[in-house]
């Protein structure tokens, strides 16, 4: 069981909570929770680890996960460390690192949707679950938006972010 705040899984995906460059850098994101850790692995992405409290989290499911992304990737952790890692305030008991999804661009896409400005996280989450609900094919977002793998955009994307292409300017 991990059970130090010092150990290098918990310092990663606790800065990739926190901190947009070292998303942006290490070109991964931490997902929070099992639907959404679910719905990442039910689209084929394989996460790097998975941490989980094993005081919370339902038995069923790790065994589920450990068959489809292999047990070497899931770690109990103490229920203190996936509290700190946790950006909500009932934390689900469940923090996955993944690569941030690269997108499979469509040749010629009929349905692009462009942002621009959307500096609000829950917004950004709003609308590409919303793009990805209406068949958007690829969604584009200028310099000025916020960051699409916040923490609290992919909590409100509810898995958009796997279902549709996000391509983000220079």
């Amino acid at each position: 069981m991990i059970s130090s705040p010092q150990n290098d899984k918990v310092k990663l995906a606790y800065s990739l909570q926190t901190q947009a460059k070292v998303r942006r850098r290490e070109r991964k994101i931490a997902l929070e929770g099992a639907r959404l850790v679910g719905d990442a692995i039910a689209r084929g992405r394989k996460p790097e680890f998975i941490l989980y409290d094993a005081q919370a989290v339902d038995y069923g499911l790790i065994a589920e996960w450990q068959n489809r992304v292999g047990a070497s990737n899931l770690y109990a952790a103490a229920p203190d460390i996936i509290e700190r890692l946790s950006t909500t305030e009932h934390s689900q008991g469940i923090i996955a690192v993944l690569p941030i999804p690269m997108p499979d661009l469509p040749r010629q896409p009929r349905r692009v949707l462009i942002l621009d400005g959307v500096r609000d996280p829950g917004n950004m989450g709003t609308v590409l679950r919303t793009a990805a609900a209406a068949g958007v094919q690829i969604v584009v977002l200028s310099p000025d938006c916020v960051d699409p793998y916040n923490p609290k955009a992919l909590r409100s994307g509810m898995g958009a972010h796997f279902r549709v292409p996000v391509v983000e300017a220079a």
